[in-house]
């Protein structure tokens, strides 16, 4: 059975540490309730909020989805619903 649309949240939270920033991406388990618990969590390192920003930005490109093209920053926590199946790739044979 495939994902839905409605499943695929990546949520995320920048915080500023003593020795840089921190950036925490994690995805639930399940999207109706905290109680179940996290597909995972990871946790990256930076010196700069712009290195911060950049990680999660290709973070979310690898996950197929891209960043809006504006000067607006993303706010230091958030979510982001990703396309389902997005990074999917449809090989066609030339034989």
């Amino acid at each position: 059975m495939y994902a839905l649309a409605t499943d695929s949240l990546i949520f995320y939270k920048i915080s500023q540490e003593i020795d840089g920033f921190k950036l925490r991406i994690w995805e639930k388990k399940n999207q109706s309730s905290q109680a179940d618990g996290y597909l995972y969590i990871v946790n990256y390192q930076a010196t700069s909020i712009a290195a911060t920003r950049q990680l999660l930005a290709d973070y979310l490109a690898s996950n197929g989805r891209g960043l809006p093209r504006n000067d607006n920053p993303l706010p230091w926590k958030g979510k982001v619903r990703l396309l389902p199946h997005a990074t999917w790739v449809l090989e066609t044979g030339s034989e």
